[in-house]
C-alpha cells in the first residue's frame, strides 16, 4: 500500500477533494427546505466516490499506455456525441444528454478529456511547422466542437476551441500560422453570430447591457450579481442565501453555484475557492518542464480546461462573461463533469508520479 501512494501528489489530491467537498456542501445548502435538492447532494456525493475510485484506477496506469489508446477514446467520445444528436434526451430545447437509466450521461464532458489526450498524441508525433498538420489538429477539435454546437452548447464549443489553441501554442508552430489564425477568428466572429440561436444572441446582448431585458435574458445576470454582492465579507451563512432559497437565482446548484457560494460564505468563501483552484493549477503547471512531451501536452490541456471553465463560470456569475451552460469545475452539480475531471486529475497524478520516479533515478545515478 505504501508503494501505491509513494509518488502521489498529495496536494493535487487534497485540492481536488476539498473543491469537491465544497461543491457537495453548497448543493446541500441549497437543499434546505427543498427535498429534491437533498437527493442532488447525495447523488453528487456518490458521483464523487465513483470519480475518486476512477482517479486511483487511472493513477495506476502508466502514462505511456495512453498515447496508443488516445485515438480510440477520442473516436468513442465523438461517436457518443453523434448518438446524442440523434438519440439524445431533449431538455429545455437542448440535446446534451443520453439517458442510460441510472443517470443522464453528457458526452460533451467526456469529449473534452478525449480531445486533450488525442491532441497530445498528435502534437507529440507531428511537426506543427507544417500547415497540413496544423489544419489536421484543428480538424480534431472542430469535429467534436461542431457536434456540440448543434446540441446547442456554445460554452463547451468555446472551451474545446480554447483547449486546442492553448495546447498548440506550446508546440513549435510557426508564428505566421498564429497570426493567420487570429485574423481568421476576428473575421469569423461576425459571421458566427448569424449561426447562434435566438436565446444565445439575447444572452450576448444582455451581457453588454443586462437592463435591455431585466425580466428575460438579463434576469439571470442581474440576480447572480445581486447574490454575489449581498454576501459581503463573511456571507449570510450556510443555508441562508435568500437569492437561491427564494428561487430568485436560477440554476443555483449548477451554472450559478458560485453566486450561491458567495452569498452564503461571502468573500472569505470565494477566496477559499480561488485558493483551492490556484493550488490545483499550480501543481499541474509546475511540472510542465519536467515531464515527457506527451505528458506536458496533457497537463497543458487539463490546465486550459480547468482554468477556462472556472473563468467563464465565475465571469458569468459576476457579469463579466455571457451566460453559458459551463459548470464550475468540481463544484457545480453534474456527474459527467465531476467524474471526467477526476479521471483527468488521475491521469495528471500519474504523469506527476512518473516525473518523480525519473527524478529519483537521475539523482541516484
Amino acid at each position: 500500500m505504501g508503494k501505491f501512494f509513494r509518488n502521489l501528489d498529495w496536494m493535487l489530491l487534497l485540492a481536488m477533494l476539498l473543491l469537491t467537498s465544497l461543491g457537495v456542501t453548497m448543493i446541500a445548502s441549497t437543499a434546505l427546505g427543498e427535498l429534491q435538492n437533498y437527493d442532488l447532494a447525495i447523488r453528487q456525493a456518490v458521483f464523487a466516490l465513483i470519480g475518486l475510485g476512477l482517479f486511483f484506477a487511472v493513477y495506476r496506469v502508466d502514462p505511456e499506455l495512453w498515447p496508443p489508446l488516445s485515438y480510440i477514446f477520442y473516436g468513442l467520445a465523438v461517436a457518443a456525441l453523434v448518438a446524442t444528436v440523434i438519440y439524445g434526451l431533449e431538455v429545455r430545447g437542448s440535446l446534451r444528454w443520453i439517458d442510460i437509466g441510472v443517470f443522464r450521461f453528457q458526452p460533451s464532458e467526456m469529449v473534452k478529456l478525449a480531445t486533450i489526450l488525442a491532441l497530445a498524441n498528435f502534437f507529440t508525433t507531428h511537426n506543427m511547422k507544417r500547415l497540413k498538420n496544423v489544419l489536421l489538429s484543428a480538424g480534431m477539435a472542430i469535429l467534436p466542437a461542431g457536434l456540440i454546437f448543434l446540441q446547442p452548447d456554445l460554452g463547451s464549443t468555446v472551451v474545446l476551441a480554447l483547449i486546442w489553441a492553448g495546447m498548440i501554442l506550446t508546440t513549435n508552430i510557426a508564428r505566421k500560422y498564429i497570426l493567420i489564425g487570429l485574423a481568421l477568428v476576428v473575421t469569423a466572429i461576425p459571421l458566427a453570430y448569424e449561426f447562434l440561436q435566438p436565446y444565445q444572441r439575447g444572452r450576448l446582448l444582455t451581457f453588454l447591457n443586462p437592463g435591455l431585458d431585466p425580466l428575460g435574458a438579463g434576469y439571470n445576470v442581474i440576480q447572480s450579481t445581486i447574490a454575489v454582492g449581498s454576501g459581503g465579507l463573511f456571507g449570510r451563512g450556510f443555508g441562508r442565501g435568500t437569492q437561491s432559497h427564494l428561487n430568485f437565482l436560477p440554476e443555483h446548484h449548477t451554472d450559478f453555484i458560485f453566486a450561491t457560494l458567495a452569498e452564503e460564505l461571502g468573500l472569505v468563501g470565494a477566496l477559499l475557492l480561488f485558493v483551492l483552484l490556484g493550488v490545483l493549477i499550480w501543481r499541474i503547471l509546475r511540472a510542465l518542464p519536467h515531464v515527457s512531451p506527451y505528458g506536458g501536452f496533457v497537463l497543458m490541456g487539463l490546465f486550459v480546461l480547468i482554468a477556462t471553465q472556472a473563468a467563464i463560470n465565475i465571469g458569468m456569475n459576476i457579469g463579466l462573461a455571457p451566460v453559458t451552460g459551463i459548470t464550475l469545475p468540481f463544484v457545480s452539480y453534474g456527474g459527467s463533469s465531476l467524474i471526467t475531471l477526476m479521471v483527468g486529475m488521475g491521469i495528471a497524478a500519474a504523469i506527476l508520479a512518473r516525473r518523480t520516479r525519473e527524478d529519483v533515478v537521475d539523482e541516484a545515478e
